[in-house]
């Protein structure tokens, strides 16, 4: 399940309507904030802390961004003029500024690409090519737009592994939105377009899943979202979902985390505030939802590694989101079959396995549309009843969605049986992580059941060979018996718990290392010399120079 966590402001705006933009900083964890058309602060995003600044008289009329091969800052001044300059820079009223002949509407770039710049009427180049060739005043417009279509925004796009400008156009007159999907390397790839206008409906906003087989994702003003493939082989695509979590009456932004989970921002359902959405492309359902008190008619959001920016009222927020394993029961809310129903089922409906393996019987049953849930209801019991534990083993690995329910008599088995691979197997399997859960554990695992789980999670992150699914299974047993712990005066409790405390100090120190390791090599890579070593002299004495006067 994908979390969101509590939004906290990074910077007051000046004014809303001058903000132009954020990008990702040269420092992993900070972002270059382009305040207002004078001013550009670089934020580290952990602590809220202003890490440099620059001013200028000039003004800004494009976020500012970041050129990993050249390694300078790089802006664009009043449409026309470009200007480079390092991070030790203390003002940029005195730097050089490179004019050129056409408008000049963004800077693109990313660790693997070089600089990009969008001109507004369309044309876009490699900056490093388009900066030699500025001077010529014999240059033709090389563009895909008509006379009165303009940019609206701009993006860097990999698709099929080469390099795009996905550029969305707006006209003038009668407001018809279009992508122009722009090569960067002509001779690697094929300019198309794609119509974000049809019929009676108009697209509201859009975004692009990138990779090896890429598509285009809009989502429609009648709420539903749909997916095409890149470049488009069938004109109606495919409906992902129907989006209700926001109101889509109103402009809205998306942005994609992965592969199987988008992020959307707009209004509340209600009109009053915003929200901001993790939703799930696998299943079409929203998994994390966070409520806004003000909502922005610009929607505009941007997305920096595991974290999220919008403007909120007069602020630049940010919302950290965490990814977990997505399980379709947790997102439709229902809970497990009860024991009742098990006890009632016909005989006749019982399944029975033969001399087939678990891996055999549950590809036949998913080809015959059985829900992964549905499965596990009918084969786990079996499986139990005949202590089968390689079908057990055979189980897990060939289905994600695992019932808790399953999962937490898998456990109590193989402690009974004494198979300790099956139980590492199955702890590293997390459980859904709400109240049902654990509600489940409170109920069916009893205490000195939990403390030799405790021991043997302990135990397995000791000797370095833990996982996430041993840290979070550890801290749902410490919620789940929490008061037992609290009244238990038992060493054995007593011992289990502090054998999980001692584990967690080592990985809290292992961390604080790292850091220490990661701020040396941050500091090496910018070309600072190490510390001077104090120097060893096998003198029995020393002196000191005292300033008196």
């Amino acid at each position: 399940m994908a979390k969101l966590l509590a939004p906290y402001s990074l910077c007051p705006l000046i004014e809303q309507r001058r903000f132009i933009g954020v990008n990702e900083d040269s420092c992993s964890g900070c972002v270059i904030v382009t305040l207002g058309k004078n001013i550009i602060i670089r934020y580290r995003l952990s602590d809220q802390k202003q890490v440099s600044c620059w001013s200028s008289k000039s003004k800004l009329s494009a976020p500012v961004i970041y050129d990993h091969f050249s390694k300078k800052y790089i802006g664009v001044f009043n449409y026309d003029q470009i200007a480079f300059w390092n991070h030790n820079l203390a003002e940029l009223n005195k730097i050089r500024k490179f004019r050129f002949k056409w408008l000049i509407h963004s800077l693109l770039s990313n660790q693997s690409c070089p600089p990009i710049i969008v001109f507004c009427n369309g044309h876009v180049g490699i900056l490093e090519n388009e900066f030699k060739l500025r001077k010529n005043n014999e240059r033709v417009e090389a563009t895909c737009f008509k006379q009165e279509e303009k940019v609206k925004t701009a993006k860097l796009v990999s698709l099929n592994g080469e390099y795009y400008i996905c550029i969305q156009s707006l006209t003038s007159q009668k407001s018809e939105k279009k992508l122009y999907f722009v090569p960067i390397e002509p001779d690697k790839g094929t300019r198309f377009s794609v119509d974000l206008d049809k019929d009676d409906k108009s697209a509201l906003t859009f975004a692009i899943i990138e990779g090896k087989y890429p598509q285009l994702l809009t989502l429609w003003s009648d709420g539903t979202l749909k997916s095409e493939e890149l470049p488009l082989k069938n004109e109606q695509g495919r409906v992902v979902a129907n989006v209700s979590c926001i109101n889509t009456n109103h402009p809205a932004a998306i942005l994609p985390i992965d592969d199987h989970h988008i992020v959307l921002y707009g209004a509340a359902p209600n009109s009053e505030g915003a929200h901001l959405v993790i939703l799930s492309l696998k299943f079409g359902l929203p998994e994390a939802i966070q409520k806004m008190k003000v909502y922005n008619m610009e929607c505009r959001m941007w997305l920096c590694r595991d974290d999220i920016l919008v403007i909120c009222g007069s602020h630049l927020v940010v919302t950290s989101f965490r990814l977990g394993t997505t399980r379709l029961v947790s997102l439709l809310g229902v809970a497990r079959d009860s024991a009742e129903k098990d006890k009632n089922t016909d005989e006749k409906e019982k399944m029975e396995i033969g001399e087939e393996s678990t891996t055999d019987i549950v590809k036949s049953l998913k080809q015959e549309g059985k829900a992964e849930h549905f499965i596990c209801n009918q084969i786990v019991p079996i499986l139990l009843k005949r202590k089968d534990k390689e079908g057990m083993f055979e189980l897990v690995n060939c289905i994600v969605d695992v019932p808790d329910q399953w999962i937490v008599e898998m456990i109590l088995f193989s402690i009974e049986a004494q198979h300790l691979d099956l139980m590492e197997r199955l702890l590293s399997i997390p459980l859904v992580g709400n109240e049902l859960s654990l509600g489940l554990v409170r109920q069916h695992i009893k205490l000195e059941t939990v403390l030799v789980l405790l021991n043997f999670i302990s135990g397995k992150l000791s000797d370095g060979s833990g996982n996430k699914g041993l840290v979070n299974w550890a801290s749902l047993l410490l919620d789940s018996h929490y008061q037992q712990y609290i009244l238990s005066k038992d060493n054995n409790v007593i011992n289990a718990v502090k054998s999980i405390k001692h584990s967690v100090d080592d990985y809290i120190t292992c961390l604080d290392v790292m850091s220490d390791i990661n701020a040396e090599i941050n500091f090496f890579k910018k070309g600072h010399c190490a510390s001077t070593p104090v120097s060893v002299v096998s003198h029995g004495y020393v002196y000191e120079k005292v300033r008196l006067y």
